[in-house]
């Protein structure tokens, strides 16, 4: 059944006028009676002008807000960028945004993760569409309050503002992750939800330490990267209310989620799709690459650069392999192009981080492959934390196959990441083959 897609300032005009909308630190909440009135005025400036797509920097988080739903309202496309990206990249992205604008719509860059990084184009109603699945799931309401340190250049960041929208629930915009700001602000503040990567699940248990999150925190959810099942259980064993949920820039943020439960040993099963939301796996055996379809997913990508995973027939065809139960909830295993041949026997990077970050010792960990003429592909083990080579040798023996086992053991000081807090595989790749 299609969903309502109504104009963005009648959204805002349905929640009380004195109520919180947007609040960041160190300045007063903007009501939704002002935030209306700010939209209305810039929209109303930029349908006078030429400009068919709004390309603004991510860098304030408030006035990303604004641009959002002021160009949703004014009929164009907003290209919330990464401040941080090198010029190199920023460039032909930025040219490559201006031959969006259709209408009403996001344009995310994907997370580069493996690939330099590439336009999607999300119309209004896809925005929309998993806007108000997101609500039913995770139980949204008016008068709610998500915290949201996510980056407003990612889909998971401004999938938090319209999920508010939807309902007239506040969205308290972090601006930057930051472990004592994001303690102290659960600590004082009414907050609901709260979006984390797991990297950022980590440091947030390491500053909490023995407290206990607050009684009515209801929904921590946690995507955008395999979440092991030590820090899983660590969150858990201290009461926090951890989801886990599977979703891309491709399908406007999450399309599978559910809360775990602390005898939980399985984050990589990340749920029942969403309302709206229909699950395929294309592949033989059970396992494949995972299908979406569904209202929330993307007409296609800007500069005519990924036919395959988008064809304009409603389905997305991830990069992402997985197989789903029999009671229909989705299992993730890796991505088809991280996979790596070691030993003639294929496996994924994310199986084994998830192993490896149960060890004693570990912070974070990711694990990459170079070339190696016997093996294929020589796997190497990049880590934070105390632990030594030699312990973590001995403990992956007795835990791991001959092949998943590595074969180097790197401690760093931090991980490289993206902005959207997956691993930076590339970055990470270039500095194993610096050092050798």
């Amino acid at each position: 059944m299609p969903v309502e897609t109504p104009a963005i300032l009648d959204l805002i005009g349905r929640v009380d006028p004195a109520a919180p909308a947007l609040v960041v630190e160190g300045a007063p909440p903007l009501a939704w009676g002002v935030l209306r009135r700010q939209v209305a005025e810039r929209a109303a400036r930029l349908r006078r002008g030429e400009e068919k797509v709004l390309i603004r920097p991510a860098g304030e988080p408030l006035e990303t807000a604004i641009d959002l739903f002021s160009a949703l309202q004014a009929g164009i496309a907003l290209f919330p960028y990464d401040p941080a990206l090198p010029a190199a990249t920023l460039a032909p992205l930025k040219q490559v945004a201006r031959f969006g604008g259709a209408g009403p719509s996001l344009l995310v860059a994907t997370s580069g993760s493996e690939h330099s990084p590439r336009l999607v184009e999300l119309p209004v109603a896809s925005l929309m569409a998993s806007a108000h699945a997101a609500v039913v799931r995770f139980g949204l309401e008016e008068g709610d309050r998500w915290l949201d340190p996510l980056p407003l250049c990612h889909v998971g960041g401004i999938a938090v503002l319209l999920r508010a929208l939807r309902v007239g629930a506040t969205v308290h915009l972090a601006g930057r992750f930051d472990p004592d700001g994001l303690w102290n602000t659960l600590r004082r503040e009414p907050v609901t939800h709260l979006s984390l990567v797991p990297a950022m699940l980590g440091r947030l248990l390491e500053r909490a330490g023995s407290g206990a999150p607050p009684a009515r925190l209801r929904v921590v959810l946690v995507s955008g990267a395999a979440l092991s099942p030590e820090l899983a259980q660590r969150a858990l064993g201290r009461g926090w209310p951890l989801w886990i949920a599977y979703g891309a820039s491709e399908t406007a943020s999450a399309v599978a989620a559910r809360p775990l439960q602390e005898a939980d040993g399985e984050p990589e099963r990340v749920g029942p799709p969403l309302p709206g939301v229909r699950l395929e796996i294309e592949g033989r055996g059970g396992e494949g690459r995972i299908v979406v379809s569904g209202p929330m997913v993307a007409g296609g990508y800007l500069g005519g650069r990924g036919e395959e995973e988008l064809q304009g027939d409603g389905r997305f065809r991830s990069r992402d392999l997985g197989r789903l139960t029999p009671e229909g909830e989705l299992v993730v295993i890796g991505r088809m192009d991280e996979a790596l041949i070691v030993g003639g026997e294929n496996l994924h990077p994310a199986q084994v981080e998830t192993v490896l970050a149960g060890a004693p010792g570990i912070g974070e960990v990711a694990v990459a492959g170079l070339p190696d003429p016997e093996w294929g592909a020589r796997l190497i083990a990049c880590y934070t934390g105390e632990a030594s080579a030699e312990s973590l040798v001995a403990w992956s023996r007795e835990r791991l196959p001959g092949p998943w086992r590595p074969r180097e053991w790197r401690r760093l000081a931090s991980l490289p990441r993206l902005a959207s807090g997956k691993p930076d595989r590339r970055r990470l790749r270039r500095l194993l083959s610096v050092r050798g």
